[in-house]
């Protein structure tokens, strides 16, 4: 749901609560940005005085005459920003807002979300800058396939700047595979056939099954005593270079 709302029994309340900001932007280049958010607006119905507000709001108040397609791309952006609050949404989802901009019409933009958080409203924006990322949020999701890390800017960067460590195993069962792959800071775990390797652990040897993990060294969320603690420790005993 979305702000209490379900979003297959109540979609147009749902969507009501959210303006979207496409990282590919699409307008009607002969009207002008005044003309633009009032078509958007009466789709809305969203009351006429609101343009004007909304304009001031991205500092456009000064080129709502200008056609479209003479709007700068910095331009552009906020018109994208107004066309998404003119209804007043509680929540923003931004996909990658400051992609192609010159880095003063990005600095502009993302002062302009920061204002948006102090408001009160939530933020979700898609974007491949760290930096920018690290600048603008509270929690940070990272996605390689599947979502891999999900935590502050602090601590995701406390874990970065800890030592990687690669393990290979032999006789690691599925159940076995699966918790490891659940550990916290665990970033890819494969199985594939090995070639016969020398290995110390005689219950090690027998299988040609194994699994790779790459893990974060000493961290503590991976449960001491644990099957999956276990498991990389024999990892460690059977390491393969």
């Amino acid at each position: 749901g979305i702000n209490g709302w379900d979003v297959h029994k109540e979609g147009k309340k749902a969507r009501a609560a959210v303006g979207y900001v496409p990282q590919e932007l699409a307008f009607y280049d002969d009207l002008s940005a005044r003309q633009t958010l009032l078509f958007y607006a009466n789709l809305k119905g969203v009351a006429t005085p609101r343009v004007e507000a909304v304009l001031a709001e991205v500092g456009l108040s000064g080129h709502g005459d200008k056609p479209v397609a003479a709007l700068s791309g910095g331009m552009k952006q906020r018109l994208a920003l107004a066309r998404a609050l003119v209804h007043r949404p509680s929540i923003l989802l931004l996909d990658e807002p400051t992609a192609g901009l010159d880095p003063e019409a990005a600095k502009s933009l993302r002062s302009m979300i920061l204002g948006f958080k102090r408001e009160g409203r939530s933020v979700l924006l898609s974007t491949h800058n760290l930096a920018e990322a690290e600048e603008l949020s509270d929690r940070i999701a990272v996605l390689r396939t599947r979502l891999v890390a999900l935590d502050t800017p602090g601590a995701l960067r406390e874990a970065r700047e800890t030592r990687l460590v690669r393990v290979t195993a032999r006789g690691l069962s599925a159940e076995t595979i699966a918790e490891i792959e659940g550990e916290r800071y665990v970033l890819e775990v494969r199985s594939k056939v090995l070639p016969p390797c020398f290995c110390r652990s005689k219950s090690l040897m027998n299988s040609s099954r194994a699994a790779e993990s790459r893990l974060l060294v000493g961290s503590s969320n991976i449960s001491k005593g644990g099957s999956a603690s276990r498991a990389i420790a024999s990892a460690r005993r059977c390491f393969i270079p």
